[in-house]
C-alpha cells in the first residue's frame, strides 16, 4: 500500500502540480494551542487516536484538531509534529506542512518516508531547492534500507522537478537512475525520453545562440554556452556522440578563435580521432575535424603537420566529392593559406591560381566562391609583394561583388577597405586615403558615422595614419573612433575597450608611454568593471600594460601585473597551462632584466622543464624559453652557455620549420648576434649575411625583419672596421626605414643614429652631425624629452660636437642629456652614470679638470653602489679617473688608480681579456709619460703579443699597441724601428678604415712627429701639410684636431727656421684656440709656449717673456706647479731671463725645472735633456765654463744616445760644448768639435734639403748662422793652415749650396727620362707662372683676404713641388761628388788664385757676444807650402757704407761730386777689401771670386788702387757662386741656335685689350700696375749687327723682334747655345711702390702710396719686359694668354739646360735680395737654375747706345773665338781707352758669373 500509495502520489503530482490548491480558512494553530493549554495529559493517547481517525476519513481539520491537543498533553511533543505535518500536507497547506514534517525530523531518524513527505510537501509549495534536498536524503535513507522501488519514485521526482527547472541535463541524469531501477516501468522510461528529447532541443537551441555570439565575435557569451552545451551532451549522450563531437568542435573553435590555441588544439585532436574511429577518415565530418585540426596546427607554429594535414584533406575531398566541390575548394584555399604563412610562395601561388580556376569554370566569373579564390590568390601576391597583381585581383573581387550585392553592398565596402590596406602596403598611401574616403563617405551618407561600418573603416584610417608615421592624426582619428563606440555602443562595450587598447598601443609604439600608461589603466577598469577582473579580456589589457612597464624599465610594476594574471590563469587553467607558462615565462624575462639573475633562472627553467614535458622540445613554446634563458645567460655574461643555447634553438626551428621560415631566420639572427659577442665575427658576419639574403628572399626589402638585417650586416661590418661597407648597409637601412615606416618612426631614427655613428667612427663627422640633429629632433617629436632615444639622441649628438672640438656647443647639450636621464632614472642608476661620464670626459676635454675629477669620481662612486668594484663599469671609472690625472701629470695619483685598474680586470676577467690588456696598456702610457721607457717598452711588447694572439693582427686595439710601441722607440732615439712600426700600423689603419679616417691620420701623424724628430723636415712637411688639409676638411677649421696641426705646421716652420710662417701659423693656432677652447685651455697654454719659444729664438725676448710668463701662471693654476707643460714653461722662462742677462732670475727657475724634470721624468728624457742643456748655458753665460763644459758633454752623449747624433737637438748640444772649450780658449777639443760638427751637420742637410722646398731650403741654412760664426770666428782667432782649411772646406760645403741644389734638380728632371718628374716640373712650371700672373694682376675686384689665401695656396702648391722634385732625383745629382781644399788646390793653375769671400758675426766666445760682422778672404793657391790663408777683412759696416755710396755715384755718370769722388770711393773700398789681398796676388793675372754679401752688388772691377789703376786693368776676374765650380765638370747637354730676343713693343695691344684695361684701370691695384716702359730703339740696331755677326760667322740664330718678342716664344725655346735678351729689365724692393698714372722710363722709378702687401719673394719683384708688358704689368693678359712680363720666378721655367752663355742686355738684372751664402736672389740666379752655365747681367741702369756699342763689341770677340769672360774683360778695357765711354758707368755694369 505504502508504495502503491507513493506511486499514485507522485503521479498526482504530475499531473495537478500547477492546479491553485485552498488553503485552511480561518484557521489560527496559535489561538487553538492557547485554548487548550489547560487539558490534562493523560487523554492525549485519545486525542491521537481520534486524529488518526479523522485523518483517515479525510477530515482534516478534525484529525488537525486532535494532533494539536495531544502534542500539547504530552510532554514529548515533537512526536505528534510529523502528524500535524501529514494532516496539513493532505490538506493542501505543503508549506505549514513542510514547517512541521521538518520540525518530526530531528527525531526520527531513518525514516526516509517522513523525507519524501518533506519533500513533497516543498514541492507543494514551489519550494523546488528544498525539495530537492529532502528527496535526495530519502534517496539515500531507502538505498541504505535496499528499497529500490521507493529509490526509483525518489529519483523520478527529482527527475521532475529537474525537468520543470529546465534542468535537462539533470533530469535526464534523474529519469535514467530511475529507468535503470525499474526496468520494466515504462512511466520511467517515458520520462527518460522525454528529457533527453529536450536536451537535443535545448541543447541544440544553446549551441545556435552560442554559434551566433561566436559569429558576431562575442566569445565570452558563447564560451558559457558552448562548455554547457558540451558538458550535458557528453553526460547524456556519452563523447563519441556525434552531437557531443559537435559541441567539442564548436568549443575548440572558440578557443581557437579567442587566440587560446592551446586550449582548442587538444579539443581539435579529440573530435578528429573520435570521427575517425567512429566514421571513418573519408566521412565529411571526419574531414571537417582535418581541416580545423590543421589550421589549429598551423595556429600552433607545426607548420609541417598541418601542410600535411591540409595536404591530405585536399587529396580526400578530391577523392571522395569531386575537384569542383566547394568543401574541396575550401581545403585547396586552406593550403594555400599555410603556405603563404610559411612563406612558400612558390608552392602557394599554383594552388591559389588552381583554386580561382576551379571556382570560375565552376561556379562562373560572377560568384562568391569566385570572389573568395580572387581573395585567396591576392593574399599571395600580397605576401610576395607583387602588390600590382594583388591589386588587380582585388579589384576584380569589387566589381563582381559589386554585380553581385550593388555596389553599396557591405561586401564591396569590406573589399574596398581590403583595397585600401593593399594600398598603404605599397606605401600608396594617397590612393589608400582617397579610398578610405570613398568608404567612409558612402557608409556616412547611407547609414550615418554611427555606423558600426563606418566607425570600423575609420579605425583603418586610424590604421593607414600610423602606418605614414603621422601619429598626431592617427591619434585624431583613434579618438574619435572612441567618441563615436562610447556615444553608439557605450564607454562600456568591448569594441570601445578595445579601441582605448589600439589608442595606447600607438602612443607605446610612438615611446610616449606616459600617455599610453593612463589609457591601458583605462581599458584595464573598464574591463574589470564590466567582465570582472579575471575576465580573459580584463587580462589581456593586463598583459599589455606589464608589456608597457616592461618596456619602460618599469619592472617591479612589470613584475607585479604579470604575476596577477599568473594567479588569475592558475586558477583558470591549472598552473601548468599553457597560458600561465606565457605569463610566468614573460616574469622570467622580468627577473632577468631585473638582474635577479636566480630567480630567473629558476622561473624559466620551471617553464622549460613543464613545456618540454607537455609539449616536447621542438614545440614552439619549448623552443622560446630554451631562447629566453639564453638571453639570460648573455645578460650574465656567460656567453658560452647563451651560444649553446641559441644554437639549440636554431637548430630545433631549422629542423622544424624549415631553413626559410620567419622564425628560423630570426633564431639565425639571434645565433649571429652571440657570435658577435664572442668576438667570432666570421662566423657572426656569414649567418647575417645568410639572414639578410633569406629575409629578402622571403619577406621581400620592405619588411621590418629585412631592415633589423640590413642594420645588424651594418653593425657586424663596423666591429670588424670595414667601414665603407657598413656605411653602405646603413644607408640602405635608413632608406628602408623611411620607405616602411616613415621618417617620424623609431626604426628610422635608429637608422639615423646608426649610421651617424658610422660617419663619426669614420671621421666623417660634416656628414655624421645632420644625421644626429636630425634624429634628435625627430626623437623630440615622437616622445617628447623624457625618453630613452631622446636621450640618446642628445647624447650622440654631444659626442659628435666633442669629437669636433666643439665644446661650448656640446656641453649645454651633454647637461640636458643629464637633466633628462636625471629625471627619468634618478641620479644612481647607470643610464645616468654614463651621461655623468661623458659630461666629465667633456670638462677634460674642455681643460676644466677639477670639474671634470668631481664628475668622475661621483661616477665612480655611484657605480660602486650600484655594482661593487669589480664591475666592468666601475673598472672603467677608476680608468677615467686615472687617466684625468695623467692628463694633469698628477703620475703620483694615477699610478695607483691604473694599477686598481689592471688588478681588478685579471681577477674579473682574466690576464688575455681585452679589458686587461687595455689596462696593461695604459699603465705603459703611464710610465713613457713619466720617461721611465725601460719599464714601458716591455708592457707595451707584452700588450702587442698577447693582442696579437687575442684579438689578431689587424685589431684596431692591435693597431693601437703597435703604434704605443713606435712611439717609445721614438722616445728612446731607435727611429728605425720607430719608422717600422708606425708606417705598418699606419698602412693597416687606411687599409681598415681608410685613408682620411681620424685614426689613421693620427698614424700619419705619428709619422710626421717622427720625422720631425729626426730633423727630416723635408719629409714631415708634406705630411703635416696633408694632415690639416684633411682635418680641416671633414673636422673643420675649428677643430681642436684642426687647431693643432696649424700649431704642429708652425713648430715645423720653427725648426726649419722659417720663423715668418711659423710666426703666423702659431697666432694663428692661439687666435682659433682661444676663440674656440678658451684661454686657459691646455693647448691655447702650448701655442703661447711654443710662441714665446720662437720670439726667444728670432731674440724678440720681450715679446717671448710676455708669452712664457702667461703660459707659465695659468699653467701652474689650471695643470698644477709640477705638470710637465708647466715645468716646461719655468724653463721657458728661465731661458728669456738668461738671454736678458738677469741671471739671478733665471738660475733658480732652470735649477727647479732640472730638479722637477727629473724627479717626474728622468734624466734621459728629451724635455730633462733640454733642461740640463739650460742650466749648461746658465754655467756659460754666468763664466763658469768648467761646468758648463762638463754638462754640455753629458748633454751631447745623452741626446745622441737618445735622439742620435744627427738630430737637431744633438748638433745644437755638439755645438755648445764646441763653443764651452772655445770659450776656454782650449783650441785642440774646439777644432775637434767643430769639425765633428761640420761633417755631421753637412750630413743632416744633405739629408733634408733636396727633398724641401727652396723657402724651406733657406730657412735650414740660416738656422746655421750661430753655429757660422762661432765656427769661422774660431777659425779667424786661430788664424793658420789648419783652420784656413777648415773654412774653405765650410764655404765648400755650404756656399751656394741652394743654387747647387736647384740647377741640379732642372737639369737631371730637363736631362732625364722619368715621365712622372716631367709632368710634375711642368706643372710646377705652370703654377710657377700663374703665381707671376697673379702678383702681377694684383687682387682686382676681390678681396685682400681672399686674394692672399689665393697666393698662399698656390705657394704652397709649389712648394710641395719643388719637394717633390728635390726628393726625387737625389740619386741622380752631380753633387754627391764631394769637392775638397785640396782639389780647389788642384784646380788652379799657377797665375790664379781663388779668393772666396765670407761674411759673418765674429764672436768674442769668452764673453759670448757679438763683436761685429766681420768679412774674411780665404785665399787660395796651387801653393805647395802654404796653399791655404784666412785675411782678415774686418768689419763689414765701413764697406757696407762706402759701398752703397760708390753704386749711387757710378750708376750717375752725371753727379755732381764729379768722377774725382767716385775715385775716392773706389780707392777707400779698395784700401779695404783689396789691398790686403795684394801680398797673394803677386804673379796672378786671373782671379777666380766668390763674393759674400755686400760683394755681390759691388762692381770689383771698377775699384782703384793707390795709383790709380783700376783691378781691371792688373786682374782677370771670374765671378763664381761657389769654388766648386772651378772643380766639378760643366754638364754637356745637347744645344740649339743662338736666339735673340730685341725690341719688344711695350704697348703692342688688341682692342680688346684696350678695352679691358678701361675697366679694370680703376680698380686695379698690384704693385706692378704703375710700372711702364718706353720703347728701346737702341736694342733693335743691337739685334741687328748682332744678327750680321753671327751670319758672317755662318751661323744663323733665331730672331725674336718687335711684337714676336713675346713671352710666349721666349718659354718656347730649347737650350740654345747663347741667350740673348735685350730689353727692359727691373728689380723692386720689397718696399717699391708706383703710381699706376705715371710712366717709368729705364732709368727711374716712381714712389707712391702702397695700394697692398709688398711681394717678398725676390724672384718676382726682378723680371724682364717683352711685347704687350705695359698692360701686363695692369694685369691685363694677351690673346695667347701670357702678359708679356717675364719675372725671375718665371724664369726659372725656361729650358737652359746646356745652354753656354745667357747675356742680359738689360737694366738692374745683376742685382736682387742678398742672402748670406747664396749670393743674389733675382734673375741672375733663376737664370742659372735653369741650367744656364753663365750669366751676364748688370748691376743698374744702363744707356740702350752704350749697351748696343758694347754688346756689338763683346759678341765680335766671342765669335773670333775669345771665351766668354775675357770678351767681357777686354771690352771693359776697350770702353775704358775710349774717353767717351771711360767712365765706369758705361763698362763696369756688366757682370758675368760662371765659368764657361
Amino acid at each position: 500500500m505504502m508504495n502503491n500509495g507513493i506511486k499514485s502520489k507522485c503521479v498526482f503530482w504530475l499531473a495537478f502540480i500547477f492546479l491553485v490548491f485552498p488553503v485552511l480558512a480561518g484557521f489560527n494553530i496559535e489561538k487553538g494551542l492557547a485554548a487548550d493549554l489547560s487539558d490534562p495529559q493523560e487523554p492525549a493517547q485519545k486525542e491521537n487516536l481520534e486524529g488518526t481517525s479523522a485523518l483517515q476519513k479525510k477530515d482534516y481539520n478534525t484529525a488537525l484538531s486532535h494532533f494539536i491537543k495531544a502534542s500539547i498533553l504530552d510532554n514529548s511533543e515533537e512526536k505528534y509534529f510529523l502528524d500535524i505535518g501529514r494532516t496539513l500536507y493532505r490538506h493542501f497547506d505543503p508549506k505549514s506542512a513542510a514547517v512541521w514534517i521538518g520540525k518530526s525530523l530531528p527525531e526520527q531518524k531513518g525514516l526516509y518516508k517522513y523525507y519524501s513527505y518533506a519533500g513533497w510537501a516543498a514541492i507543494k509549495d514551489k519550494e523546488n531547492k528544498k525539495a530537492v534536498i529532502w528527496l535526495e536524503k530519502a534517496v539515500i535513507l531507502a538505498k541504505s534500507e535496499n528499497e529500490t522501488a521507493l529509490m526509483a519514485a525518489f529519483l523520478n521526482s527529482l527527475g521532475s522537478i529537474s525537468f520543470d527547472l529546465h534542468q535537462f541535463d539533470l533530469a535526464t541524469e534523474y529519469f535514467y537512475q530511475a529507468t535503470a531501477l525499474q526496468k520494466d516501468n515504462t512511466f520511467y522510461k517515458q520520462n527518460w525520453e522525454r528529457a533527453k528529447h529536450m536536451i537535443r532541443r535545448l541543447t541544440k537551441r544553446d549551441n545556435e545562440i552560442g554559434f551566433i555570439n561566436y559569429e558576431t565575435g562575442k566569445f565570452e557569451k558563447a564560451l558559457p554556452l558552448f562548455l554547457k552545451t558540451y558538458k550535458i551532451r557528453e553526460k547524456v549522450f556519452g563523447a563519441k556522440h556525434p552531437d557531443t563531437l559537435v559541441s567539442l568542435n564548436n568549443l575548440a573553435s572558440l578557443y581557437q578563435a579567442s587566440g587560446e590555441n592551446d586550449f582548442a588544439l587538444p579539443f581539435f585532436d579529440k573530435v578528429y580521432r573520435i570521427r575517425s574511429d567512429v566514421f571513418g577518415k573519408k566521412h565529411p565530418d571526419t574531414l571537417v575535424s582535418m581541416n580545423n585540426l590543421a589550421a589549429s596546427l598551423q595556429s600552433s607554429y607545426q607548420y609541417k603537420k598541418a601542410e600535411k594535414l591540409f595536404v591530405e584533406a585536399v587529396k580526400l575531398r578530391t577523392e571522395v566529392f569531386g575537384e569542383t566541390n566547394a568543401d574541396t575548394l575550401t581545403s585547396i584555399n586552406n593550403l594555400t593559406s599555410i603556405l603563404v604563412e610559411i612563406s612558400n610562395f612558390k608552392k602557394a601561388l599554383p594552388i591559389a591560381v588552381k583554386a580561382l580556376k576551379i571556382s570560375k569554370s565552376v561556379n562562373g566569373e560572377d560568384h562568391s566562391d569566385t570572389i573568395t579564390a580572387l581573395n585567396n590568390l591576392a593574399e599571395v601576391y600580397q605576401a610576395q609583394g607583387e602588390y600590382q597583381k594583388a591589386q588587380k585581383l582585388v579589384e576584380r573581387s569589387i566589381k563582381i561583388a559589386g554585380t553581385l550585392y550593388g555596389v553599396k553592398s557591405q561586401s564591396v565596402v569590406i573589399f574596398k577597405n581590403n583595397l585600401a590596406s593593399l594600398y598603404q602596403a605599397q606605401k600608396k598611401y594617397v590612393e589608400a586615403h582617397k579610398l578610405y574616403s570613398n568608404v567612409l563617405s558612402q557608409l556616412k551618407k547611407s547609414f550615418g558615422e554611427k555606423h558600426l561600418g563606418y566607425i570600423i573603416s575609420l579605425a583603418n584610417l586610424a590604421s593607414l595614419y600610423q602606418a605614414e608615421g603621422n601619429y598626431e592624426k592617427a591619434r585624431e582619428t583613434f579618438e574619435k573612433v572612441i567618441d563615436l563606440r562610447i556615444e553608439v555602443l557605450g564607454e562600456e562595450h568591448p569594441d570601445t575597450i578595445s579601441t582605448y587598447d589600439e589608442l595606447a598601443q600607438l602612443h607605446q609604439v610612438k615611446g610616449k608611454y606616459d600617455l599610453a600608461g593612463p589609457l591601458y589603466d583605462e581599458a584595464l577598469d573598464l574591463s574589470a568593471n564590466i567582465n570582472g577582473e579575471d575576465h580573459p579580456k580584463t587580462v589581456k589589457i593586463r598583459i599589455h600594460l606589464a608589456n608597457l612597464r616592461y618596456v619602460e624599465q618599469e619592472f617591479e610594476q612589470a613584475e607585479e601585473l604579470y604575476q596577477a594574471v599568473l594567479d588569475v590563469y592558475a586558477e583558470t587553467y591549472g598552473a601548468k597551462s599553457p597560458k600561465r607558462l606565457q605569463i610566468l615565462n614573460k616574469l622570467g624575462k622580468v627577473y632577468t632584466a631585473q638582474r635577479k639573475f636566480k630567480l630567473a633562472a629558476k622561473t624559466l627553467h620551471e617553464v622549460l622543464s613543464v613545456r618540454s614535458k607537455s609539449l616536447g622540445s621542438s614545440h614552439e613554446g619549448t623552443i622560446e624559453t630554451t631562447n629566453d634563458i639564453g638571453l639570460l645567460h648573455q645578460k650574465q655574461k656567460q656567453y658560452k652557455k647563451a651560444e649553446k643555447m641559441f644554437l639549440a634553438v636554431y637548430q630545433l626551428r631549422q629542423k622544424k620549420l624549415g631553413d626559410d621560415h620567419i622564425q628560423t631566420i630570426r633564431a639565425m639572427n639571434q645565433l649571429a648576434q652571440i657570435y658577435q659577442i664572442r668576438h667570432k665575427y666570421k662566423k657572426s658576419e656569414q649567418l647575417y649575411e645568410a639572414c639578410l639574403q633569406l629575409r629578402l628572399t622571403v619577406l621581400g626589402e620592405n619588411h621590418l625583419d629585412t631592415l633589423l638585417s640590413v642594420n645588424n650586416l651594418g653593425t657586424i661590418y663596423q666591429i670588424q672596421n670595414k667601414n665603407e661597407q657598413a656605411q653602405e648597409q646603413f644607408i640602405k637601412a635608413l632608406g628602408l626605414s623611411g620607405a616602411i615606416t616613415g621618417e617620424n618612426h623609431a626604426n628610422y631614427l635608429n637608422s639615423l643614429n646608426a649610421l651617424g655613428n658610422n660617419y663619426r667612427i669614420q671621421g666623417k663627422y660634416k656628414e655624421a652631425k645632420p644625421l644626429f640633429e636630425k634624429a634628435r629632433l625627430i626623437s623630440i617629436e615622437l616622445y617628447g624629452h623624457n625618453h630613452m632615444d631622446t636621450l640618446i639622441s642628445y647624447n650622440n649628438l654631444g659626442s659628435l660636437y666633442q669629437e669636433l672640438g666643439e665644446y661650448e656647443t656640446a656641453l649645454p647639450i651633454f647637461q640636458k642629456a643629464f637633466e633628462i636621464s636625471t629625471q627619468m632614472f634618478g641620479d644612481s642608476e647607470l643610464v645616468t652614470i654614463i651621461i655623468i661620464n661623458n659630461l666629465a670626459s667633456l670638462y677634460q676635454a674642455l681643460g676644466t679638470y677639477d670639474q671634470a675629477e668631481t664628475l668622475f669620481d661621483k661616477a665612480l662612486k655611484l657605480n660602486i653602489a650600484l655594482f661593487g668594484t669589480k664591475h666592468g663599469y666601475t673598472i672603467a671609472s677608476f680608468n677615467n679617473l686615472a687617466n684625468l690625472y695623467l692628463v694633469q701629470g698628477l703620475y703620483d695619483k694615477a699610478q695607483p688608480q691604473f694599477e686598481i685598474v689592471l688588478n681588478l680586470s685579471r681577477e674579473v676577467s682574466g690576464e688575455k681579456h681585452p679589458n686587461t690588456l687595455s689596462a696593461l696598456n695604459n699603465l705603459a702610457s703611464l710610465y713613457q709619460a713619466q720617461g721611465q721607457y725601460n719599464r714601458s717598452l716591455p708592457l707595451y711588447q707584452k700588450t702587442l703579443k698577447l693582442r696579437k694572439e687575442v684579438l689578431g693582427e689587424h685589431h684596431p686595439d692591435t693597431i693601437s699597441s703597435i703604434n704605443a710601441l713606435a712611439g717609445i722607440y721614438m722616445l728612446k732615439g731607435q727611429f728605425v724601428s720607430a719608422m717600422t712600426l708606425f708606417s705598418s700600423a699606419y698602412e693597416a689603419r687606411k687599409k681598415i678604415f681608410g685613408e682620411e679616417h681620424p685614426d689613421t691620420i693620427g698614424s700619419l701623424e705619428n709619422i710626421a712627429i717622427l720625422r720631425q724628430s729626426q730633423a727630416d723636415y723635408e719629409k714631415a712637411q708634406p705630411i703635416f701639410e696633408k694632415i690639416l688639409q684633411l682635418r680641416q676638411k671633414h673636422l673643420g677649421g675649428n677643430h681642436p684636431d684642426s687647431i693643432r696641426s696649424i700649431a704642429s705646421l708652425a713648430s715645423l716652420y720653427k725648426d726649419q727656421g722659417r720663423f715668418d710662417k711659423a710666426e703666423l701659423k702659431f697666432q694663428s693656432a692661439l687666435k682659433l684656440q682661444k676663440e674656440n677652447l678658451g684661454e686657459n685651455h691646455p693647448d691655447t697654454l702650448t701655442t703661447m709656449d711654443q710662441l714665446s719659444g720662437l720670439y726667444q729664438q728670432q731674440g724678440l725676448l720681450e715679446k717671448a717673456f710676455q708669452y712664457a710668463e702667461a703660459s707659465f701662471k695659468k699653467r701652474s693654476v689650471v695643470l698644477g706647479e709640477e705638470h710637465p707643460d708647466t715645468v716646461a714653461s719655468l724653463g721657458n722662462l728661465a731661458s728669456i731671463y738668461q738671454l736678458m742677462g738677469k741671471y739671478e732670475l733665471a738660475r733658480p727657475l732652470v735649477e727647479k725645472s732640472v730638479s722637477l724634470y727629473i724627479s717626474i721624468l728622468g734624466r734621459k728624457h728629451p724635455s730633462t735633456i733640454i733642461a740640463l742643456n739650460n742650466l749648461a748655458q746658465l754655467y756659460q753665460f754666468e763664466k763658469q765654463y768648467q761646468k758648463a763644459s762638463e754638462l754640455f758633454k753629458e748633454v751631447y752623449e745623452l741626446s745622441s744616445s737618445v735622439l742620435g747624433q744627427s738630430h737637431p737637438n744633438s748638433l745644437i748640444s755638439l755645438n755648445n760644448l764646441a763653443a764651452a772649450h772655445q770659450s776656454q780658449g782650449e783650441y785642440e777639443p774646439t777644432n775637434s768639435l767643430w769639425k765633428k760638427s761640420l761633417k755631421t751637420t753637412n750630413m743632416f742637410l744633405d739629408q733634408v734639403l733636396w727633398g724641401s722646398d727652396n723657402e724651406t731650403r733657406q730657412a735650414y741654412i740660416n738656422m746655421q748662422r750661430k753655429a757660422k760664426a762661432y765656427l769661422l770666428s774660431f777659425y779667424l782667432q786661430h788664424n793658420r793652415p789648419e783652420t784656413a782649411r777648415e773654412a774653405l772646406l765650410f764655404s765648400l760645403t755650404r756656399k751656394g749650396l741652394l743654387l747647387k741644389i736647384t740647377s741640379e734638380i732642372n737639369t737631371v728632371v730637363r736631362a732625364g727620362h722619368n715621365p712622372q718628374l716631367r709632368r710634375t716640373a711642368k706643372l710646377l712650371n705652370q703654377y710657377k707662372q700663374k703665381l707671376a700672373a697673379m702678383m702681377l694682376k694684383g687682387p682686382g675686384n676681390k678681396e685682400p683676404q681672399d686674394f692672399a689665401d689665393e697666393v698662399e695656396k698656390t705657394q704652397q702648391i709649389i712648394e710641395k713641388m719643388e719637394a717633390f722634385l728635390g726628393y726625387s732625383v737625389q740619386q741622380f745629382r752631380r753633387s754627391k761628388i764631394s769637392v775638397t781644399p785640396e782639389d780647389i788646390k788642384k784646380s788652379l793653375k799657377a797665375d790664379q788664385l781663388l779668393v772666396d769671400f765670407l761674411v759673418f758675426n765674429e764672436i768674442d766666445a769668452a764673453k759670448s757676444e757679438i763683436v761685429h760682422e766681420t768679412i774674411i778672404a780665404i785665399v787660395v793657391s796651387n801653393d805647395k807650402e802654404n796653399p791655404f790663408t784666412i785675411v782678415d777683412l774686418g768689419s763689414t759696416s765701413v764697406l757696407k757704407s762706402k759701398t752703397k755710396e760708390f753704386l749711387s755715384e757710378i750708376s750717375n755718370p752725371e753727379s755732381d761730386d764729379g768722377i774725382e769722388y767716385l775715385d775716392e770711393l773706389a780707392q777707400n773700398i779698395h784700401s779695404i777689401l783689396w789691398q790686403p789681398l795684394l801680398p797673394y796676388l803677386e804673379g796672378k793675372k786671373t782671379v777666380f771670386i766668390v763674393p759674400d754679401g755686400i760683394i755681390n752688388l759691388l762692381p770689383l772691377n771698377a775699384l782703384k788702387d793707390e795709383q790709380g789703376r783700376y783691378i781691371v786693368e792688373s786682374f782677370h776676374l771670374v765671378h763664381l757662386s761657389s769654388a766648386r765650380e772651378i772643380a766639378l765638370p760643366s754638364y754637356k747637354g745637347e744645344q740649339t741656335s743662338p736666339v735673340v730676343f730685341a725690341a719688344p713693343v711695350y704697348n703692342d695691344h688688341t682692342a680688346e685689350m684696350a678695352a679691358e684695361l678701361k675697366k679694370t684701370k680703376i680698380s686695379h691695384n698690384s704693385i706692378f700696375s704703375g710700372i711702364s716702359f718706353d720703347p728701346l730703339p737702341g736694342t733693335a740696331i743691337e739685334a741687328q749687327t748682332l744678327m750680321k755677326a753671327f751670319k758672317e760667322k755662318g751661323i744663323t740664330p733665331r730672331l725674336y723682334s718687335q711684337k714676336e718678342a713675346t713671352e710666349l716664344n721666349l718659354s718656347k725655346i730649347k737650350s740654345p747655345r747663347i741667350l740673348h735678351l735685350a730689353t727692359h729689365g727691373f728689380f723692386l724692393t720689397p718696399d717699391t711702390d708706383t703710381d699706376s698714372s705715371d710712366e717709368i722710363s729705364t732709368d727711374m722709378i716712381q714712389d707712391d702710396t702702397s695700394v697692398m702687401k709688398p711681394v717678398e719673394n725676390p724672384m718676382l719683384r726682378a723680371g724682364l719686359a717683352f711685347t704687350s708688358s705695359n698692360y701686363g704689368f695692369k694685369g691685363i693678359k694677351r690673346p695667347d694668354g701670357t702678359d708679356g712680363v717675364l719675372s725671375a720666378l718665371e724664369a726659372l721655367t725656361l729650358d737652359l739646360v746646356g745652354t753656354d752663355l745667357v747675356i742680359l742686355s738689360a737694366c738692374e738684372t745683376g742685382v736682387g735680395d742678398i742672402q748670406a751664402g747664396e749670393g743674389v736672389y733675382g734673375l741672375r740666379r733663376a737664370l742659372q737654375e735653369a741650367g744656364a752655365k753663365s750669366v751676364t747681367s748688370t748691376l743698374w741702369t744702363i744707356s740702350d747706345s752704350g749697351t748696343q756699342k758694347f754688346m756689338t763689341g763683346f759678341y765680335h770677340r766671342i765669335l773670333e773665338g775669345d771665351p766668354p769672360q775675357k770678351a767681357l774683360r777686354d771690352m771693359q778695357l776697350d770702353f775704358l781707352a775710349e774717353e767717351e765711354m771711360s767712365h765706369p758707368f758705361y763698362w763696369a755694369p756688366f757682370v758675368m758669373f760662371g765659368v764657361f
